[in-house]
């Protein structure tokens, strides 16, 4: 698998799995379809391996962070192999796709190339400041980094509150003259403060170190112009990214209570819902946009049957930088029997669906995890392991417990009716096999019903269940 590591949020993003490729042939024609082809006769993986973003300045990354691919194999057996040693087959040699000349050795001293000064020497007698500084951004503060920080060599100061930190070095010594710390929770008191700050305390030939930490507020924007004496090329803009439903495009939109409309927001519309309402459904497409209005004092209840976002369409409830910090609640109704009503053919009948293209942000505001225990939590679980859940799609289908009388899960197993016929008839055989006596969990995680066939219907039916043989689509 393949992903992008953003160093400084420590996010996880752009993740693609590599499939396997029936020849090295064709692994080398489809250079932008992650194909991997493994030889099993000389025990030797191929990839093509290519950035897709530019590089970031000297960095190594780009501004979407670190490309990365991970590779896990699995070795059955104990013998070790010396790939070197035994080389690889010429059978997958190739004609070179590009021929690069590389420039000769210059036998003469170089003239008129390189830096005009040498910037950094080694000379034993000169000494250097080593700096380090780290500002967060109000996203980084929610994901629980809990401090900025200036370091200069080995001394370090901190800033644990949303604010600006200075620290003055002076320029010819090295020396920490002063730091000083302004807390911008109650920007227009202290704005004043920092342009006085600027203007009036640091001395010439210091060297002014600055890390921000949180929200900094418009209106340091006013006393901007003030960094100009500390070297800063313009008025250094203190943006504070606004929230979804400020943005200035967005029409207001409160289509009230109606069942039977059908709402379709594209053509680069932008709509802001301020009032709960009542729809039958709502596709999002085609560069269209709706926000949910954070301004209200009363909650806003949406009701339809589905949302479908697709296409170029975006729905935003808050954002990472702005959390929603109201109550908004999403009802999805109607019946999944219903069969008046059109099937998505991957989504079902109700859903809220990001397809290809499309773009769900939902940030509630920052809480602490919490859940109840309604028994003695052991270590090492049960034997079933019973106190683990992981999303994923091997998960997927009929999942069955066995218990017997006194609670213990005495067997467990999984069948994906989703993907194969066999497994429907396993599922009938296995639920003949269990003893009489003991009780039975059936439950469908995701699907569980394209393939489940009358003959497994029909013994879930005689062990008590009344809704196995209505079971739809998701």
């Amino acid at each position: 698998m393949s992903d992008i590591y953003d160093r400084s949020s420590g996010r996880v993003h752009s993740v693609k799995r590599y499939k396997a490729a029936s020849s090295f042939n064709i692994m080398q024609k489809n250079p932008d379809k992650s194909l991997y082809y493994f030889d099993s006769s000389a025990g030797i993986l191929f990839l093509i391996l290519q950035a897709k973003h530019v590089r970031k300045g000297h960095s190594y990354c780009s501004k979407h962070g670190c490309e990365r691919v991970k590779i896990l194999s699995h070795v059955i057996s104990w013998e070790s192999s010396d790939c070197l040693r035994k080389g690889h087959p010429v059978k997958h040699s190739g004609e070179p796709v590009h021929l690069i000349t590389l420039t000769g050795r210059v036998a003469a001293p170089c003239r008129h190339c390189g830096a005009p000064q040498v910037a950094i020497t080694s000379d034993p007698h000169t000494v250097y400041i080593k700096i380090e500084i780290q500002s967060q951004s109000p996203g980084d503060v929610q994901n629980g980094r809990k401090f900025s920080f200036i370091k200069v060599n080995d001394e370090v100061f901190l800033a644990e509150k949303a604010g600006l930190l200075f620290v003055m070095v002076d320029a010819c010594s090295g020396d920490i003259l002063s730091r000083q710390y302004f807390d911008t929770a109650h920007t227009l008191q202290v704005a004043d403060s920092i342009a006085n700050y600027i203007q009036e305390t640091i001395r010439e030939r210091s060297i002014a170190l600055v890390s921000s930490r949180g929200d900094l507020g418009w209106a340091l924007n006013y006393v901007s112009s003030a960094f100009l004496r500390l070297g800063a090329a313009k008025p250094i803009n203190f943006f504070k990214e606004a929230c979804p439903d400020q943005d200035p495009d967005l029409h207001l939109w409160n289509p009230g209570h109606n069942k039977e409309h059908r709402v379709n927001i594209g053509h680069n519309r932008k709509l802001l819902l301020s009032s709960s309402a009542t729809v039958h459904s709502i596709r999002i497409v085609d560069g269209g946009k709706l926000v949910i209005s954070d301004g209200n004092e009363e909650t806003i209840i949406l009701r339809t049957r589905s949302i479908l976002i697709e296409d170029g369409g975006e729905l935003h409830i808050g954002s990472e930088d702005c959390p929603f910090q109201n109550d908004v609640t999403i009802i999805l109704y109607g019946r999944s029997d219903e069969e008046t009503e059109e099937l998505h053919s991957y989504f079902g009948l109700k859903y809220i669906g990001v397809s290809r293209g499309g773009t769900l942000e939902l940030h509630g505001a920052h809480k602490l995890s919490w859940t109840f225990l309604n028994s003695t939590l052991h270590p090492g679980g049960m034997s079933e392991g019973g106190y683990y859940f992981e999303r994923s799609w091997g998960h997927r289908g009929i999942i069955v417990h066995v218990i017997n009388q006194i609670g213990e899960v005495v067997h467990s197993d999984r069948f994906d009716t989703y993907k194969s016929k066999a497994e429907s008839k396993r599922l009938a055989e296995y639920l003949d096999r269990v003893k009489e006596g003991m009780i039975i969990s059936v439950a469908v995680n995701d699907e569980g019903s394209t393939v489940l066939d009358d003959f497994a219907k029909n013994v879930l039916s005689k062990l008590g269940s009344k809704y196995f043989r209505h079971l739809g689509f998701r």
